[in-house]
């Protein structure tokens, strides 16, 4: 008897050893050993917060006035905004917060005055009975500020990135994990493949796991929301090998704004010939295309571009114009991405609860009818029927502005039509 207790003792001593071991290791690697088992935040319909609406340029990125009052939508919400967003239906706020200013003249006492902000913001979300995407929506900028082109260049710059990773996840990290989520990078714009050289690897995946390590080390419960590159397109995800992060607690977003002549006429900011469109309707009607290309020819006729820009611009636009307006090229264009990230899914075993179609949206303008409210809503309810159909939660870009669905490009209170479209309740 004594030699079999022995031995059970020595069994369970030399078992203790080695979960000792096992733990170590795990805790050596930054993770939290309930990381791997934790269930992802559960999201449905989701809502951004407004950015661009008055944040000043890099200049200004250290004016008080400014740090005082972080993220940068508060200085324009009056407080019954989310209140609003709840009632209508969504259940989640992505909070689109712009790492360029945690990056310019970083220092401690900057990046703990911005954090605090964004600790009040998402308290007040979370008060209107609002889950939270804390979402570091990075933008193409143009030099000397510290833009999504200019952090993913070198490794130099993206690890000076990932300090302000660093810095959000642990501000979020004591916050309850199924009503606050961490998406730690908004369309890294490297790797489409158009600007891929034949012999040229690749460089988000390995980027990608880095990343992950680090939010995940600073945020050891929170869900986090993944991308792929090229935009944070169907593409860039359909091109990632989800293996390479082995953790359950992540979603897997991508982004589609398709058919992009649709959703972006009159776009300046493209730099290509979407400023100049106008007039296209979704589905298209065939009847309408030579007016609409020749509209569409003039403005660039008038345009500021080179000659041999608008020469190239001019082939580009016949040749989208054609594809638009064949019959049920337009459809299929928007309902593509899906196709693809379902079958990305499918093949790496990736249930509908870990997918999210982070973005989707059109353009709308108040000079052009055909991209009213009345005109929107075809095109809203395909794509938010579509993310359903499989399964996955879904974010409307945007609140106001051009993509907006509010009333108007300025207010916050919410189109009856397009929330109608989305399936949400109309005000």
């Amino acid at each position: 008897m004594r030699v079999i207790v022995a031995t059970f003792i020595q069994h369970k001593n030399s078992m203790k050893i080695l979960l000792a071991s096992i733990l170590a290791s795990i805790f050596a690697t930054g993770f939290a050993v309930s990381s791997f088992a934790a269930e992802p935040i559960a999201l449905r319909r989701g809502l951004p917060t407004d950015i661009w609406t008055s944040w000043p340029m890099a200049a200004d990125f250290d004016d008080p006035k400014y740090l005082e009052i972080f993220p940068e939508y508060r200085q324009e919400y009056k407080g019954h905004e989310f209140a609003l967003a709840k009632k209508a239906g969504f259940d989640f706020i992505r909070l689109t917060i712009d790492p360029a200013v945690f990056l310019w003249n970083a220092n401690e006492t900057k990046t703990a005055k911005l954090t605090a902000g964004l600790k009040i913001a998402i308290a007040e979300i979370r008060d209107a009975g609002l889950k939270v995407v804390v979402d570091l929506h990075s933008v193409p900028r143009v030099e000397p500020s510290p833009g999504t082109d200019q952090v993913l260049k070198s490794d130099a710059s993206f690890e000076k990135y990932l300090t302000v990773v660093e810095a959000v996840g642990l501000a979020i990290a004591d916050l309850p994990a199924h009503e606050v989520a961490f998406e730690p990078m908004n369309e890294p714009t490297l790797d489409c493949v158009y600007d891929l050289a034949a012999d040229e690897k690749p460089r988000w995946p390995a980027m990608l796991v880095k990343m992950h390590g680090v939010a995940r080390k600073a945020a050891p419960q929170a869900t986090i929301i993944l991308s792929g590159g090229c935009w944070g397109g169907a593409d860039g995800l359909a091109a990632l090998d989800p293996k390479s992060i082995s953790d359950q607690n992540v979603i897997w977003s991508f982004h589609s704004y398709e058919p992009f002549l649709y959703t972006h006429q009159g776009a300046s900011w493209t730099g290509g010939y979407e400023a100049v469109v106008s007039g296209i309707a979704f589905p298209p009607q065939l009847a309408d295309k030579m007016v609409l290309m020749q509209v569409a020819r003039d403005g660039l006729a008038k345009s500021d571009f080179a000659a041999a820009k608008k020469t190239e611009l001019d082939n580009n636009l016949q040749a989208d114009y054609d594809a638009y307006f064949s019959e049920g090229w337009a459809l299929e264009k928007a309902n593509q991405p899906f196709e693809k990230v379902s079958k990305w899914a499918k093949v790496n075993g990736i249930p509908s609860k870990r997918i999210i179609l982070g973005e989707f949206g059109a353009r709308r303008s108040e000079l052009s009818v055909s991209v009213a409210d009345p005109q929107r809503i075809f095109f809203y309810k395909l794509v938010r029927s579509n993310a359903e159909a499989h399964g996955w939660a879904w974010s409307t870009w945007a609140w106001s502005s051009d993509f907006g669905v509010s009333r108007t490009t300025t207010s916050r209170d919410f189109s009856p039509l397009l929330m109608e479209a989305l399936g949400l309740n109309p005000p």
